[in-house]
């Protein structure tokens, strides 16, 4: 079974869980912080103490996103029905979900935002021009999932991750700091994922099979 301490080194096709996502989020970060160095842009990448509160009072509406997409995403469940996997892999889950927040912001925030800021300027014309690329970017990354789920669901999900990046922007620039994106982040992943990777029975927004008219509602409500 898949109980207990081998679990946390379990490799297996799920894009959200495993180790091998563990391990590819890792190695990106570390690429990406090679880069930050490289590039010379290190001290405007956000990693200092000042600012975080700041950036998780700005970022708390997202929490909301969170438990909606997980409220969404399980519509017709019958709660009493669901039965928890087991604590070693709410355990794994937790430090994926921590693991998603620190590769994405530290490569698409302290990385790929901060460059393109250094690249055009701070003015408003630059600052509105490095959001944007940024959050395409950032919503294009998505598509991979296309390996794993349907293609409207994955197109909503790139549409809307293009959105949140334009606000995870928001927050890095106006916070100067990375932690408090990486946390809030991780919050809001964790509340829309923690049902549908934790429990037998449970669903996500992810795994919704949506048809053209659901994916428009979602893209708005997004």
């Amino acid at each position: 079974t898949d109980v207990g301490y081998f679990i946390l080194f379990s490799w297996d096709a799920n894009p959200i869980m495993g180790a091998d996502k563990l391990i590819a989020d890792l190695c990106i970060t570390i690429f990406s912080m090679f880069l930050i160095v490289g590039l010379g842009i290190w001290n405007s990448a956000g990693f200092q103490r000042k600012g975080f509160w700041y950036g998780m009072l700005l970022g708390s509406p997202f929490i909301i996103i969170g438990i909606l997409a997980a409220i969404i995403g399980n519509i017709g469940i019958e709660p009493s029905t669901l039965k928890i996997t087991s604590y070693s892999h709410i355990l794994l889950f937790t430090v994926n979900m921590f693991m998603v927040g620190v590769n994405e912001e530290i490569s698409m925030r302290a990385l790929v935002l901060n460059n393109l800021l250094s690249h055009f300027g701070e003015s408003r014309e630059g600052t509105k021009k490095s959001i944007l690329i940024s959050a395409v970017i950032f919503g294009m990354i998505h598509l991979v999932n296309l390996f794993f789920m349907s293609p409207v669901t994955v197109i909503v999900q790139a549409i809307n991750a293009a959105s949140a990046g334009v606000l995870f922007a928001v927050i890095f620039i106006v916070s100067k700091n990375i932690w408090s994106g990486i946390v809030i982040h991780f919050i809001v992943d964790w509340l829309s994922l923690f049902i549908s990777q934790c429990f037998v029975g449970g669903a996500s927004v992810l795994s919704v099979e949506m048809n053209i008219t659901q994916g428009i509602i979602m893209v708005c409500l997004g």
